[in-house]
């Protein structure tokens, strides 16, 4: 693996974690208050969700890939 390949990975999987803690570390809406925080698909659209949380996570586990790290870590 190259260099340039590595910090690019790095870059990638750096902006991927801020994009995701930029979306998912804000306040809740009011009245969602009622849902429990261990509850993975819950509510209306709790599919939907659990869908478009997997497509966040998605560029930081592309960058940790390109980085260099194993398969196996990056899944886990």
């Amino acid at each position: 693996m190259n260099p340039q390949q590595k910090w690019l990975g790095v870059s990638v999987a750096l902006l991927g974690a801020a994009l995701a803690a930029s979306l998912t570390l804000t306040p809740a809406r009011a009245g969602a208050g009622n849902i429990s925080p261990f509850c993975l698909v819950c509510g209306d659209r709790g599919a939907i969700d659990a869908v478009l949380n997997v497509i966040l996570f998605l560029p930081l586990g592309a960058g940790l890939r390109m980085a260099g790290c194993r398969m196996r870590s990056v899944v886990l």
